[in-house]
């Protein structure tokens, strides 16, 4: 059996307990190991003889005298070339297939990619640069009027919260006082060109639709995000066989709870069409979503990517102020 045949033969109610069970750290991540499994389900498997003889080894390893199972040789592939390698378990291993089918969605999920976004991870991985990222946002946001503040302007609340996470990174790795001074200040650097990142990447996003009065966003008002003192963002995509299915996206976020609860949040729908394409029911299942987040003030705005290819995402940002 290959893992492709694994997937498809077991639904993911059945696997969603040993995940729970196995890996009790993936408890506020359980929507993305379930988009993991759809996506899996909807690409191709495409065999390879070109690593690990195309096999993925069901084991059982130990550390600090605990016993759990591993799935060797999955990590690190093209998920379409992973899904190809025939299942070889051990004769030590008595698991059940939901058991070992959790396992190897763990390690698939964990570090893998497609064709088209290999180059991108290893970008990512190996050569992400935040300061150049940082510096290149900051000439496009300047264009449309805006600013990037520097560390020193953000709010005190901001500044002490970005010090007690490095204090604590810090604190972890053994070193003299000097050392730690240093390990110190890179660390707080890193944290915040990370999060100015993120904050300007969603901003830049949201560039087509501050010239459009009916949605009511400025420049000025998006870089009041920079100040906010808690910002989470993410892209979800879906993986539905019935097309670019906004009903899959409420389910899974609003089952999986994916979409953290804050003050503010900006929706951004991305749809394969034009959003008047869409149903009145599908606009208002988008609004119990976000009745359900609990959110003071939010925003939902459409967007058109062919890209998606029958497909839907959606893209959010939640921040308290």
């Amino acid at each position: 059996m290959i893992y492709k045949e694994l997937l498809e033969s077991i639904p993911f109610s059945e696997i969603e307990p040993w995940l729970y069970k196995m890996y009790p750290s993936l408890k506020s991540s359980m929507g993305w190991m379930k988009v993991h499994y759809d996506m899996l389900h909807m690409i191709g498997s495409k065999s390879h003889t070109n690593a690990d003889n195309g096999e993925i080894t069901i084991v059982l390893d130990e550390e600090d005298g605990e016993t759990y199972l591993t799935a060797c040789s999955l990590e690190g592939e093209v998920w379409e070339c992973a899904l190809a390698k025939e299942i070889v378990i051990d004769k030590k291993v008595k698991a059940s297939l939901p058991e070992i089918a959790a396992c190897c969605l763990w390690h698939s999920s964990f570090y893998g990619f497609t064709p088209e976004t290999k180059e991108e991870c290893f970008r990512d991985m190996f050569g992400y640069n935040a300061c150049k990222e940082l510096e290149y946002n900051r000439v496009l946001i300047r264009k449309y009027g805006g600013a990037i503040p520097s560390f020193n302007q953000l709010p005190l609340i901001v500044k002490e919260k970005l010090k007690k996470i490095a204090i604590n990174e810090v604190l972890i790795n053994k070193g003299n006082r000097s050392k730690h001074k240093r390990e110190f200040r890179r660390e707080l650097m890193k944290l915040h060109y990370d999060r100015m990142v993120a904050i300007s990447d969603f901003i830049i996003l949201l560039f087509p639709f501050i010239t459009l009065k009916e949605t009511d966003i400025t420049i000025q008002e998006l870089c009041k995000i920079f100040n906010s003192t808690a910002f989470k963002t993410s892209i979800i995509p879906s993986y539905s066989s019935n097309g670019a299915d906004i009903d899959y996206l409420c389910n899974i976020i609003g089952q999986y709870n994916m979409i953290p609860q804050m003050s503010n949040l900006i929706l951004l729908v991305l749809l394969d069409k034009d959003s008047l394409a869409l149903e009145e029911k599908q606009k208002g299942r988008l609004k119990e979503l976000l009745s359900r987040c609990n959110t003071k003030d939010y925003k939902i705005l459409f967007a058109q990517n062919k890209s998606l290819k029958e497909q839907a995402a959606i893209c959010y940002a939640a921040f308290d102020m």
